[in-house]
Order: C-alpha cells, then sequence, then structure tokens
C-alpha cells in the first residue's frame, strides 16, 4: 500500500464526529441545571468505566501474593529500616564524637545527586562534618539503602489507599473527605536531622 494511502486510513480512523446542529439545538430545550446534572452524571459513569475499580482485586491479590511469597513484606522493610536508622546513627554519632563534632546545633543530611550524603544548610562545622562522611563511605551506603526501602514503604501504603478508595459514581452521591500528607507524597528528598540526642528521618521538599 502507497504511504498516501497508509495516511488517509489513519485519517479515517481519527476523525472525531461532533454534535450535529439538529442535536444541539434538540439539546438547548432542556434547562441548564438539567444538562448540568446530565454532564454531571455522565462524567460519574464515565470514571465508573475507566477507573481504578476493574483493577482493585488484581492489585489487591498482587500485594497479598507478594506477601504470602515474602512474608509481610511491608513489616520486613519497616523492620529493616528501623535497623539501618540505629545502625546509622550509632556509627555517625560516632564518627562525629572521634572528630570533635559537637550535635548542639542542629545538622541535617541528605544525598546529593552523586549519591554522597553531604550537609545541608549551613552548621559550624560544615567542612569538618562532610570530611568525616567522606572517610566513612559505609554511611552513604546505609543511608542510600535507607532512602530506597523507606520509598519503597511509601510507595505501597499510597498503593493500597488507592486500592482501598472510592471512587467513581459511588462517591458521587457521597464524597468521603480523604485526608493525604502532601507534604510527604510531594517531595522525594531523603533526610535525617539530628541535634543533640534528638534525631529525624524524613522525606523533605527539593529546593
Amino acid at each position: 500500500m502507497a504511504i498516501d494511502g497508509i495516511f488517509n486510513n489513519l485519517g479515517s480512523m481519527m476523525v472525531v464526529h461532533r454534535t450535529t446542529g439538529q442535536d444541539t439545538d434538540a439539546g438547548r430545550t432542556a434547562s441548564g441545571s438539567e444538562q448540568t446534572q446530565a454532564a454531571d452524571g455522565n462524567l460519574a459513569r464515565l470514571t465508573d468505566s475507566a477507573s481504578l475499580s476493574a483493577l482493585n482485586p488484581k492489585l489487591r491479590s498482587t500485594l497479598e501474593d507478594i506477601s504470602e511469597r515474602g512474608g509481610n513484606v511491608l513489616e520486613t522493610l519497616e523492620q529493616n529500616v528501623a535497623d539501618l536508622q540505629e545502625g546509622f546513627l550509632d556509627t555517625l554519632s560516632d564518627r562525629l564524637e572521634a572528630a570533635g563534632v559537637s550535635l548542639d546545633e542542629k545538622l541535617t543530611l541528605s544525598m546529593d545527586d552523586e549519591g554522597t550524603l553531604t550537609v545541608l544548610g549551613d552548621h559550624p562545622d560544615k567542612a569538618r562534618i562532610e570530611k568525616t562522611l567522606t572517610d566513612a563511605p559505609e554511611l552513604s551506603s546505609a543511608f542510600g539503602e535507607l532512602a530506597s526501602q523507606s520509598e519503597l514503604i511509601r510507595d505501597i501504603r499510597s498503593l493500597r489507599r488507592v486500592v482501598t478508595t472510592r471512587v467513581g459514581a459511588a462517591a458521587y452521591d457521597a464524597v468521603d473527605a480523604a485526608t493525604t500528607d502532601t507534604a510527604e507524597t510531594a517531595s522525594s528528598a531523603y533526610r535525617v536531622s539530628l541535634k543533640g540526642a534528638m534525631s529525624h528521618f524524613y522525606f523533605g521538599r527539593n529546593a
């Protein structure tokens, strides 16, 4: 077949048939509120037909299958993160103490684009801290693992929340006000902040 023939066939398949003037005139006989209600109902039905609700059983089955094969994956990941956080903090504290760095000032660490653990913002001992981090590559390795597994935990929780959320026409008449941690879902940079004996691992917004 010639190229122009292929083009013509594709073009005919992509023709969008618009509403005729007669149909439009007929539609105008309905009141504005009736048209709005009809449009809202059509959207609700469309949302139902193209929503995740049909996929929910498959998604649930997949999550259950993952859990059965590897135990409770979420619990395993959470335990890994807890253990890694404890080990990371112990090693970091020992290294900073050996370098004579005080944690009286708040210290925040994160990974840069090259995967190197760095100090965010200003700190009186920033140069000494970053030298300490460079001399202890195991800290960057552990922190990278922490970031990856923490992000996976966040994604699994988000997937479960999506799977169990009411959608479409069922939610059209009774909308549930779902609360989400927008700061967590909108951010991607994993960080740890330390001051004195206090520490906090979290996802912070990128600058």
